[in-house]
């Protein structure tokens, strides 16, 4: 088999850095019927596959988000910076990107690339109750829950569970890279919370050092790191 590029993009709200845009892939293969028997079928998904003929990584990523994400989004940003992991004859490249909706969405269901994903829709990740010392299995594992994913094993048929550890795998490049982005949020929201804390407590009474009331104490925002198909959600809707 000749070497071949798979490209996917971690993808953030571009107003709202703590918000992740992803799928949720079908149990259902699209391109041959088969239940379970894609790589981490049930579960979350960054956007992203093959590259195409002589396609610049901008054009890969656009095409994905579109035809994955149902074309609820479209890319408007891509850092240079690159994840780069080779596994055999495949090289996967992942990218961090911005992205936002797209007021008109028109996904052709006839076409099994844009039945790869059952849903996908917008996750604010420092909601999902996870500590700031969280690891990626644990991200990943309070991902799928907050999508309705199973990840009890007791509660995981044979070819399910397989799915699930295929998901949680190290070798799961993109989403070990979407884990590891989620991490960072994760610690700023804790740093920003401690300096909220320091802030409120100079300014109790009977405490020195409190600040001017003249003067505004703004926390440090945390900074952006480096047919079974139905519409479930509408555009723009939190999974």
């Amino acid at each position: 088999m000749p070497p071949r590029t798979k490209r996917y993009v971690v993808l953030w709200d571009e107003n709202n850095p703590n918000v992740a845009l992803i799928g949720v892939k079908d149990r259902s293969n699209p391109y041959t019927g088969q239940q379970d028997s894609g790589y981490g079928a049930g579960y979350p998904a960054v956007p992203g596959g093959n590259a195409e003929g002589m396609e610049s990584p901008q054009q890969t990523l656009a095409r994905e988000i579109k035809e994955e994400l149902l074309d609820r989004y479209e890319l408007t940003s891509l850092q240079a910076d690159v994840v780069t992991n080779t596994y055999r004859n495949t090289t996967y490249e992942t990218y961090t990107g911005t992205g936002r909706e797209n007021p008109n969405p028109q996904p052709d269901l006839n076409d099994p690339a844009y039945r790869e994903n059952i849903t996908a829709g917008a996750v604010d990740v420092t909601q999902l109750g996870l500590p700031a010392d969280a690891t990626q299995y644990q991200i990943l594992t309070g991902l799928a829950e907050h999508v309705g994913s199973e990840t009890k094993p007791w509660r995981l048929e044979p070819a399910q569970q397989q799915q699930f550890q295929m998901y949680t795998a190290a070798d799961n490049y993109p989403l070990q890279e979407f884990a590891s982005q989620v991490q960072q949020r994760l610690q700023a929201q804790q740093q920003q919370g401690n300096m909220l804390a320091q802030v409120a407590a100079m300014g109790a009474p009977g405490m020195t050092g409190a600040p001017n009331p003249n003067v505004t104490q703004n926390a440090a925002a945390p900074q952006q790191p480096g047919n079974q198909h139905q519409q479930q959600n509408n555009a723009g809707q939190g999974l």
